[in-house]
């Protein structure tokens, strides 16, 4: 087997006494690497904090100016110039223009937007005020409270406007003027809302509010949704009103009720009407409850409301209009009595009342087809929606190629469907009922109002 061969090893040179010399060795390479390449001017930009931290610091910027303008314009009412160039001397515009003012678009934003959000401060106050004030005017009836809150909006935005160095006229103006389109827009949306899911005009009889119950006691723009949260928020209110009755002492009394069924019942009987007599007999057989007297407890008067709606006021193409007509007023005289025996139960009998055809409306149109079914039914059935969708397209080739013209092709068809549909009338009713005084538009707006100082 052959043995591997040796190298021999290069002799290190060396000087006469012995030592390495190092200039005849070979060579070190202490040449330092490559410096590292800097990435791509693209990713550059992303991953440069620079500008996002900029943008922050403007905003800030700009929402301290925003701040220090109004403490500078209220320290100017209690310090005015004229004490000032006598005691301390003039300010300095340009120290004040530079701590005050907003030098770029970022900060100028965050500026105006701090100041608009001061229109916002007085808000629970300028509530409670306006209260107060039509308290104070009871003879003005139901105009005492919307009068009472342009009053008050008009005192809180004139105040502020003065504040941030605008005319106090002109804020009290503008927000008189915003409180007074704000209720105006506000007072529509019940109707809206009721439109929105068709409710009859028998769900309105007896005081009942059921636009507002939609608003206020139900969530969501989906019939669906509406019908589950008007069955939850029934759910809550129910069991409290029944607690407020059975902890009530006062006798309740049918006798109002059977007096409106007994006298529609002899004039059947006068008009020799034996079927409508019959079945007013049995609205009059139902209420003989407890005996001549017709004396019951609240919470017995409570249940015997609900089963007295449950027998006599379903919908039955049989019955006639007037003993329909006549068992809803009947029913009427007992959610009064309710009211009179439970009073501090009124307000939850009428949420309740309110909420009821709510409920059951918005459960029937949840079952109708949605919208994309309804939009392919126009569709199909030629009723324009093509001429709307070719338009739509059109426009959105003109405006974006192809993508463009999918996109206008489908705003075209689905837009009318969206307008008419439940779904688009509640997201309206629900914006218009927020409007509230229109206090951010009217804040925005008066920031036009400035001297130009406080720019």
């Amino acid at each position: 087997m052959p043995r591997a061969k040796l190298i021999d090893a290069q002799p290190i040179p060396s000087t006469r006494d012995g030592r390495a010399k190092l200039s005849d060795a070979q060579p070190v390479n202490d040449t330092p690497p490559p410096a590292l390449q800097m990435p791509h001017p693209e990713l550059q930009k992303v991953f440069n904090p620079k500008p996002a931290l900029d943008k922050v610091s403007d905003t800030l910027q700009g929402l301290g100016a925003g701040a220090l303008s109004t403490a500078h314009n209220i320290g100017k009412l209690v310090y005015p110039d004229a004490l000032a160039n006598r005691i301390t001397g003039p300010e300095d515009p340009a120290k004040t223009e530079a701590l005050l003012g907003a030098h770029n678009t970022t900060q100028k934003i965050a500026k105006g937007a701090e100041q608009t959000g001061e229109f916002l401060l007085p808000g629970a106050a300028e509530e409670r005020g306006a209260a107060k004030l039509a308290e104070f005017a009871p003879r003005l009836g139901k105009a005492a409270a919307p009068l009472a809150r342009i009053a008050t909006s008009a005192l809180s935005s004139g105040a502020v406007n003065a504040a941030q160095g605008g005319s106090p006229v002109t804020g009290a103006a503008m927000g008189a003027g915003g409180q007074v389109l704000g209720q105006g827009m506000k007072a529509a949306a019940p109707i809206i809302a009721e439109t929105a899911l068709g409710l009859p005009k028998a769900a309105r009889a007896f005081g009942k509010t059921p636009g507002l119950a939609l608003l206020n006691e139900t969530s969501g723009i989906r019939p669906s949704t509406i019908a589950e949260s008007a069955q939850g928020r029934l759910g809550e209110l129910t069991p409290e009103l029944e607690r407020e009755a059975a902890s009530s002492s006062t006798p309740a009394s049918l006798l109002p009720a059977r007096g409106i069924v007994g006298d529609a019942m002899n004039k059947a009987a006068d008009q020799n009407a034996e079927g409508l007599f019959n079945q007013l007999g049995k609205q009059g057989d139902f209420l003989n409850y407890g005996g001549t007297s017709g004396e019951v407890s609240p919470k017995k008067l409570l249940d015997l409301k609900r089963g007295f709606n449950e027998e006599h006021l379903r919908w039955n193409p049989e019955m006639h209009d007037r003993a329909l007509s006549t068992g809803r007023k009947a029913y009427n005289a007992l959610d009064q009595e309710l009211d009179r025996t439970v009073p501090q139960a009124a307000d939850l009998n009428q949420r309740i009342s309110s909420l009821i055809p709510v409920a059951q409306r918005a459960e029937s149109v949840s079952r109708n087809a949605p919208t994309l079914q309804r939009a392919a039914q126009r569709f199909g059935a030629h009723t324009g929606a093509l001429t709307l969708g070719a338009i739509g397209g059109y426009q959105g080739y003109r405006e974006g190629g192809v993508p463009g013209a999918v996109a206008g092709s489908l705003t075209g068809v689905l837009a009318p469907e969206l307008i008419a549909s439940p779904e688009g009338q509640m997201a309206l009713a629900r914006t218009l009922n927020k409007a509230r005084g229109l206090t951010p538009l009217v804040g925005a707006a008066l920031q036009f109002d400035r001297k130009r100082d406080n720019q």
